[in-house]
């Protein structure tokens, strides 16, 4: 089976947080809401850039405003002086972004006062960069994808989280440089140290191809 690769976020829900930079805009939005036992509830908030001319279309929204957003998960190593080690950082970075069609607008082509409805999917298709077990049930995977961004093949590499009871077996079955793909969804946490939003990306399937 040949598949190409892929690398690609697709989010709709409302603005929670707008900052805008010189030569960014960070886009927060709310895409679910997870109740807790403890009757309190954790909201679903994926952070995405907007970089060039895809900031300017970003600065035309404001907070509470309903998004849909395509974006892919962008890469780069670099080297920390401090900790004399490399570090890997990713970041979503938007592709596009417009105001949602309701279901009734999509279907008939008709206004709605209807919003529509949540999404936060991510599909990724391309090779191991490496992999290895976190905890019992919980492997670390880090997917290569070469694909177009701007007109350019670019490579990058998304790193993931994929929570199953069958680790012994995906370690056995998928090694490094092995294709693979695998769809998820974006989690979001919020540090203490500074308050901001940061992405994690959860995998709800994974098959070697």
């Amino acid at each position: 089976m040949s598949l190409q690769d892929k690398n690609e976020i697709c989010l709709t829900g409302r603005i929670n947080k707008i900052f805008r930079y010189r030569n960014l805009t960070n886009i927060v939005i709310t895409t679910g809401i997870i109740s807790k036992p403890n009757n309190t509830v954790e909201y679903i908030r994926p952070s995405v850039i907007f970089l060039g001319e895809m900031k300017e279309e970003a600065d035309k929204f404001k907070r509470g405003m309903q998004v849909n957003i395509l974006a892919h998960v962008s890469s780069r190593m670099f080297y920390d002086e401090n900790t004399k080690r490399n570090h890997y950082k990713q970041s979503l970075v938007g592709d596009y972004i417009v105001h949602p069609q309701s279901e009734l607008e999509k279907e008939f082509g008709l206004a709605s006062k209807k919003t529509a409805a949540p999404q936060n999917t991510a599909s990724f298709a391309g090779k191991v960069y490496s992999l290895w077990r976190i905890s019992d049930k919980t492997i670390k995977i880090c997917i290569s994808s070469a694909t177009k961004i701007d007109g350019k093949k670019r490579i990058n590499i998304a790193a993931c989280e994929f929570h199953t009871p069958h680790t012994n077996e995906i370690l056995e079955d998928i090694r490094k440089g092995d294709r693979v793909c695998a769809v998820g969804t974006i989690k979001s946490y919020t540090k203490k140290s500074d308050l901001k939003t940061y992405n994690r990306i959860a995998l709800t399937d994974l098959q070697k191809i």
